[in-house]
């Protein structure tokens, strides 16, 4: 998790979200989980660290992910993968129908070494992600209950702090 200053590129939102997804979605599609996408009309572009933003939106993905797979209470599942822009912002939503998180996990599931995955997390992913995002002057937000899965909201900026339009 050490610091690294941001290699910002522009990208256009629309092909940077197709590729992030694409990187998952045969894993999910292996594991019976239905990935749904939907990507908004006229994303534009925006100013990223392309290898981190990717990283730290796989991570995300990748926790979906294996939440669906290690819920014992329904055989199917599903995640969602939407991208929007709102004003100055591109927005992507991941949501799954999973086991959900109880109200102390969501508190501390981006501290450092918290992990609900017992031996098997290093507690260092969300951790990273929520680094990486506030580094693009972003914003990572999550809402989760026990039983309704999970969705968690990425926030970017289209210029991070200190890009000039």
């Amino acid at each position: 998790s050490k610091d690294r200053d941001l290699e910002i590129e522009t990208a256009d939102v629309a092909q940077f979200a197709h590729e992030v997804i694409g990187t998952i979605e045969t894993r999910m599609r292996g594991a019976n989980i239905a990935c749904r996408t939907q990507y908004h009309e006229s994303l534009g572009e925006f100013d990223i660290d392309r290898e981190l933003a990717r990283t730290a939106l796989l991570n995300i993905l990748e926790n979906a992910l294996e939440a669906c797979i290690e819920d014992p209470d329904q055989i199917s599942h599903r995640v969602d993968y939407r991208v929007r822009s709102e004003g100055d912002d591109v927005l992507f939503e991941i949501a799954d129908d999973g086991p959900g998180m109880e109200p102390d996990q969501i508190k501390k599931i981006f501290t450092l070494f918290f992990s609900s995955k017992g031996k098997r997390g290093t507690g260092l992913g969300l951790f990273i992600t929520h680094k990486v995002i506030k580094q693009h002057g972003g914003s990572v937000r999550v809402e989760s209950s026990p039983g309704r899965g999970t969705v968690f909201r990425v926030r970017l900026p289209r210029k991070p702090p200190g890009r000039v339009a």
